[in-house]
């Protein structure tokens, strides 16, 4: 897996609610190879900003594209949560590129969980399960945020939640939180979902970068109460990291 730095927006379509903007990055020679043969590409929202209920996706038949030595797409935003104002020239995510056989599987993702004591299970998929702490955080409410304030300070826009028993919020954007976990620096990880049932979804904040140690934020919208038969869980793929 081969992730770019942060892309910039160059035009704005939209309102503080959802919109469409282009974005894009500069890439190297080794870069641009690797992409144009990889077998996929997608983005990923920045966490700062995904806290806040900020969710970037690329729009359906509309494929990032290469123009020189630099990578561009146009993307659809939708801020479910905080209303957020773009300009032109905010970093706002990143893309990610992976080819399939990357992925890490079997003894060798075993062998990473042990000895980095991640804390969860590997189900029959190679995914693994993290699991999740009691700790949850909600955005504050706001008329409105720029999105440059939100990425100096994010944590000046959320705030903790005295109540653990966090099934039962619905309608908003909920900020969980993992043990503390630690990813080898030859290795990115790339958060699925999580293990909620009913009509949740995690917010496209997915890449984990190598080298990684910490508790993960983990952002989900919920349309309604959350229903599971155990303690939701994270899941992540792990995939060797290309250096380019």
């Amino acid at each position: 897996m081969y992730c770019t730095n942060d892309f910039r927006i160059t035009k704005i379509d939209g309102n503080k609610y959802k919109g469409i903007v282009e974005v894009e990055v500069s890439i190297s020679d080794i870069a641009k190879e690797y992409i144009l043969k990889a077998d996929k590409i997608d983005i990923s929202t920045r966490s700062r900003l995904a806290r806040l209920g900020s969710h970037l996706h690329i729009l359906e038949n509309k494929y990032p594209w290469i123009e020189g030595n630099v990578l561009k797409a146009i993307i659809g935003y939708i801020n479910y949560s905080t209303p957020i104002i773009y300009h032109v020239g905010d970093e706002v995510g990143r893309f990610y590129v992976y080819n399939d056989d990357e992925k890490i599987t079997g003894k060798e993702l075993e062998k990473i969980v042990v000895e980095n004591k991640i804390p969860g299970e590997i189900n029959k998929d190679d995914i693994i399960e993290i699991e999740l702490t009691d700790n949850y955080y909600i955005p504050k409410k706001s008329i409105e945020i720029e999105a440059r304030e939100v990425i100096k300070n994010p944590d000046k826009y959320i705030f903790k939640c005295k109540n653990k028993d966090w099934s039962t919020l619905c309608n908003d954007v909920t900020i969980l939180e993992t043990k503390k976990i630690k990813i080898p620096s030859d290795v990115f990880g790339l958060i699925i979902e999580t293990t909620y049932f009913g009509s949740t979804f995690h917010l496209n904040s997915r890449v984990i970068d190598p080298g990684w140690e910490g508790n993960l934020i983990v952002e989900v919208r919920t349309y309604e109460d959350p229903v599971f038969f155990e303690k939701p869980k994270l899941l992540v793929e792990l995939y060797k990291r290309i250096k380019i």
